[in-house]
């Protein structure tokens, strides 16, 4: 009878002893979603860090789109010719670099009327100067016929745009007052017809960079 009763103690015993442990593994057995909540979490939390990094991708492309606008260059910076200008029946255009020395100086008869309108330049490049000088109406149209019925061994007559007009080519060793000059100076001038008059346009340099200028400027003038 003591060992049926030894028996049922010792049962209860082990019986109570185990629950506990069940309920520990119950405990631990759920532990492993709230492990992979937190994880989900955790991982959640990381998205706000890829979104600050997005818009970094757009600087790039600011950056190229200010780039190309300073590259952008002006026209003015390219240009190397001046204004068009229309003028005493023809139209031409000056290089950039003969400045104005001379604004339009005219010059009268006593009676008050206009003989001739000059205007001087110099190129701030090789400073050779040029002089250009309008005869209008009648008067300008004998100084042309006169010069070509002239014509000297240093004059031709040459074509501009379909158009005949008179170069004239000299060296001048001595200036206005009769001194020998150090480097001589060439001389050329170049003689138009207009239906407003005549017009000469005279160059004075010592070098062919501004010989070359000249041509240039001679040979797009437009009637």
């Amino acid at each position: 009878m003591k060992t049926k009763s030894l028996f049922i103690i010792l049962s209860f015993f082990l019986w109570t002893s185990c629950a506990p442990t069940s309920n520990n593994q119950n405990t631990e057995s759920s532990n492993p979603t709230a492990k992979q909540t937190n994880d989900r979490s955790s991982q959640h939390s990381t998205h706000p860090e890829t979104s600050n990094q997005r818009p970094e991708t757009s600087d790039p492309t600011a950056n190229q789109t200010n780039g190309r606008s300073s590259q952008h260059p002006t026209h003015q910076e390219s240009n190397n010719k001046q204004a068009a200008t229309s003028k005493h029946g023809i139209k031409y255009t000056l290089p950039s670099s003969w400045k104005t020395t001379t604004e339009e100086f005219k010059a009268t008869d006593l009676k008050g009327k206009t003989i001739s309108i000059q205007t001087s330049y110099q190129d701030s490049k090789d400073q050779s100067t040029i002089d250009m000088t309008f005869h209008p109406g009648e008067k300008g149209k004998s100084i042309y016929a006169y010069k070509l019925k002239k014509m000297g061994k240093n004059m031709k007559r040459i074509i501009i745009n379909n158009k005949e007009a008179i170069q004239t080519t000299e060296l001048l060793k001595t200036d206005g007052k009769g001194h020998q000059l150090k480097n001589p100076t060439k001389r050329i001038t170049v003689s138009l017809l207009t239906p407003k008059g005549e017009i000469d346009f005279v160059l004075n340099a010592n070098n062919q960079a501004a010989e070359n200028t000249f041509n240039d400027f001679i040979s797009k003038i437009e009637f």
